[in-house]
């Protein structure tokens, strides 16, 4: 992959992801991409870049953001937004008898999803006899 290629496809990825990859991820570029190439049937990392630049579609560029990033949220491993969670805001919450809460889930796929996040922290944090209007 050479840098114009390397260039584009970085790009691509921040304008989409918010991701910056620099010059010396390029052996990241050339082990994720080659597997797009491979599936859309580019014989070269280099057709690929073609394809892109001058036929983008909505699939290829999923393809490419989907291959280049991780897709993996730390949130629920790391205990300190729980922590804030159990010790401050729900008990700030329950001072003020706020039934209404509004969550706004960033990087979660489906509506779904932050409603089970959220039956989960009530669970784990005894709270079923609390009735919240959750909106999401």
């Amino acid at each position: 992959m050479n840098s114009q290629e390397q260039e584009f496809f970085s790009q691509l990825v921040y304008t989409y992801s918010g991701i910056a990859l620099g010059p010396d991820k390029t052996y990241l570029f050339e082990n994720r991409l080659s597997e797009v190439a491979k599936a859309i049937g580019c014989p070269s990392l280099s057709d690929l870049y073609r394809r892109a630049k001058f036929n983008m579609t909505n699939d290829l560029r999923d393809r490419i953001i989907e291959a280049m990033t991780t897709n993996e949220t730390l949130f629920f491993r790391d205990s300190a937004p729980f922590d804030a969670l159990r010790a401050k805001i729900i008990p700030d919450i329950i001072k003020r008898k706020v039934i209404r809460v509004k969550l706004l889930g960033y990087g979660v796929q489906h509506v779904q999803q932050d409603r089970n996040h959220i039956q989960y922290l009530c669970y784990s944090m005894n709270l079923f006899q609390m009735l919240f209007q959750i909106r999401v």
